[in-house]
């Protein structure tokens, strides 16, 4: 459940951008209302500038990751600040954490918001504002991205990963956050949001934008959502997954997300584990405490080893606790899944759900499985399978870091969000890059 970029991508099809267009239709553009702060959630803490990156370095980017080819060339460089905001605890205490707004520094104004819910993240203390790369801010568009909780600084005792209210309660009061800022530091923004995120922030996205349809649709105007490779049903994507397996192969992934799962569950809701060694294996019941979030990034844990690989899955697990989740129905861990899952509420806004079907760490089946269901509800859903699209001989990894990352990223701002800027820029007199 990783955000990246990958090299080789071929151009995207005219019927992939023709399929998006008739169907992501977006509302006109609204005003952006001031920030509702609710028992001081969302209160900005402080704002700072780290860095300006000038134009030449996001063109090199987009050039290199190929979204030049299909939207152009970033019509300007970007300004990278630092949030640090109120937010709540799982139990809704009071608690503090990070994000970063990087926003377009001599495009075309007014700008467009785009809020941008992180991808699976384990290194501790790791502030977005410090890594962040979003070039893409160069086309226009305010992005905002949280440190969720026990991540950045945030001192939580633990990440909830993969629990969609806490995922949904950062986003929303990092939005607050980035209004205030917004206004304190006089950046030109017009017009209704966009939304967006990749794997983790697939979840998280789709989890934020069912909490703002439901409770706070006077304090956010959302013109469109893209979701891509998330696992919106996590019944599905665990016990379908439970051995490792997706339908595009072995998740190479799968030890480390399922303890990630695993553990976090446990911190929230305290109902899996009395000891970690009836969950885990030795030395990994040793372990859990340490890397999630730990000393190193994700790709570096896969990396090390301290985790075993997928043909060794069995190795990791206490095989009666695999064997109760796999038989029983009313297993709390099924119980915690369920109550996370993503699919039991109708779209209002636009939704593209993108990803590929070669993705072997989330399968594709969520986001068929979701278009089915927000389609019968009679949500303006569309479903975009990336694989088409890209190079030959990926292996899966790569089709989740690819087809859910660059092609769907293009695939948004070229149809999905380009019509929103658009029109904010023509309602300004103004022209839209892209």
């Amino acid at each position: 459940m990783f955000l990246s970029s990958a090299r080789g991508l071929r151009p995207l099809a005219a019927t992939l951008v023709a399929l998006l267009a008739t169907a992501c239709q977006t509302t006109p553009p609204a005003p952006t209302t001031a920030p509702i702060v609710k028992d001081h959630r969302g209160e900005l803490v402080s704002v700072e500038l780290v860095r300006t990156v000038p134009r030449d370095e996001g063109v090199q980017a987009a050039n290199e990751f190929h979204y030049s080819e299909q939207l152009g060339e970033p019509a300007c460089g970007v300004k990278i600040y630092r949030l640090l905001f109120k937010t709540v605890g799982v139990k809704g205490e009071p608690e503090q954490t990070s994000g970063a707004m990087v926003v377009p520094d001599g495009c075309p104004a007014p700008y467009t918001v785009m809020g941008l819910a992180p991808g699976t993240r384990v290194k501790a203390g790791d502030q977005t504002a410090d890594r962040v790369k979003t070039f893409f801010a160069g086309y226009g568009y305010v992005i905002v991205m949280v440190d969720y909780l026990g991540l950045g600084a945030s001192d939580y005792p633990y990440h909830p990963y993969l629990h969609a209210d806490s995922e949904a309660t950062a986003m929303i009061d990092g939005l607050r956050a980035a209004k205030a800022a917004i206004a304190q530091e006089g950046i030109p923004v017009a017009g209704p949001m966009v939304l967006t995120g990749a794997s983790q922030g697939g979840h998280s996205v789709l989890a934020t934008q069912r909490a703002i349809e439901a409770d706070y649709a006077d304090e956010f105007q959302i013109a469109a959502v893209m979701a891509s490779s998330g696992p919106y049903s996590m019944t599905d994507t665990f016990l379908d997954g439970w051995q490792g397996l997706t339908t595009a192969g072995p998740n190479p992934l799968a030890s480390i997300l399922f303890s990630y799962t695993l553990y976090s569950y446990q911190q929230v809701y305290g109902n899996l584990y009395d000891s970690p060694t009836e969950v885990w294996q030795a030395p990994y019941s040793d372990m859990v405490d340490d890397y999630f979030p730990g000393p190193l990034n994700l790709i570096k844990l896969w990396q090390s080893g301290e985790f075993p690989p997928i043909q060794n899955l069995a190795t990791l697990r206490e095989p009666a606790f695999v064997d109760a989740v796999a038989s029983d129905p009313d297993h709390p861990f099924r119980q915690n899944l369920a109550a996370n899952d993503l699919l039991d509420w109708t779209p209002k806004a636009p939704l593209l759900l993108c990803g590929s079907s070669g993705d072997a760490v989330v399968d594709f089946k969520n986001s068929e499985t979701a278009y089915k269901t927000f389609k019968a509800a009679g949500a303006n859903v569309t479903l975009l399978d990336t694989k088409p699209f890209l190079p030959e001989g990926l292996n899966g990894f790569q089709h989740h870091a690819a087809g859910g990352g660059t092609a769907c990223t293009i695939a948004a701002l070229k149809s999905a969000f380009g019509p929103v800027r658009q029109a904010v820029l023509a309602a300004a007199g103004a022209t839209a890059t892209p």
